[in-house]
């Protein structure tokens, strides 16, 4: 995967991450999918980037005030991304990624209808 793919990758997780799920769960998740792809001084470098934009989305989503907004800013975000990524992607890295999604959003103890509103956009603009 290229890296433009892999930095959006990785701001697609922090999106779809739900503020209540367990960071480190989530995290793990990442690793593993990095360490499939890249050597270990990689995956460090991509963990960066996620813990990153983890953190900026996070800090997003505790202004409540703002949160129908934020949800609408999200989704496009999520659209483009997913626009991106689907563009290069074969189909066999479609489906490893979209496993990813799903068990990325699985170690939340509620999933909630957003993150599930996410895999389905990342799935059907194949």
């Amino acid at each position: 995967m290229s890296e433009p793919i892999l930095k959006a990758l990785m701001q697609l997780f922090a999106i779809i991450a739900h503020p209540e799920s367990n960071t480190q769960d989530k995290r793990s998740i990442v690793e593993s999918f990095l360490e499939r792809q890249l050597n270990h001084e990689l995956v460090l470098e991509y963990l960066k980037i996620f813990d990153y934009y983890y953190e900026i989305h996070q800090e997003r989503q505790k202004e409540k005030s703002k949160l129908k907004k934020r949800t609408s800013s999200s989704s496009v975000k999520v659209l483009k991304i997913c626009t991106e990524i689907n563009e290069e992607l074969t189909q066999q890295q479609k489906i490893v990624v979209l496993i990813r999604l799903l068990e990325f959003i699985k170690t939340s103890k509620i999933i909630d209808p957003q993150e599930i509103e996410f895999v389905n956009t990342y799935w059907w603009m194949d």
